[in-house]
């Protein structure tokens, strides 16, 4: 399901890649948790960036979407380089967390 690796985030944030991919493993592993549908993720992006869907967060970001076995997106998630995170539920995604 991933096109961009974990690799790929190391690489194309220097010093920083190392802990960019912790945050990224420590969300999934939150996200598979709370979410016991959620069976695969993607990475989309390598270079963390500020958010143009979330102009108020002053953080670069990584965003990570979550998915269903059958491929339905029920999460998508912005992780900063300190390991916390957003999250946004799809309409799919409403209700499914361990809430």
């Amino acid at each position: 399901m991933n096109s961009v690796t974990p690799q790929d985030v190391e690489s194309k944030n220097g010093v920083n890649g190392p802990q960019w991919v912790s945050s990224i493993y420590d969300t999934r592993d939150h996200v598979e948790s709370e979410y016991p549908a959620v069976t695969g993720y993607n990475i989309q992006g390598a270079l963390a960036h500020k958010s143009s869907k979330d102009p108020s967060d002053p953080h670069d970001v990584i965003t990570l979407g979550f998915f269903s076995q059958n491929g339905t997106r029920f999460l998508s998630g912005h992780v900063h380089l300190d390991g916390s995170f957003k999250l946004a539920e799809s309409r799919s995604g409403r209700g499914k967390g361990n809430k």
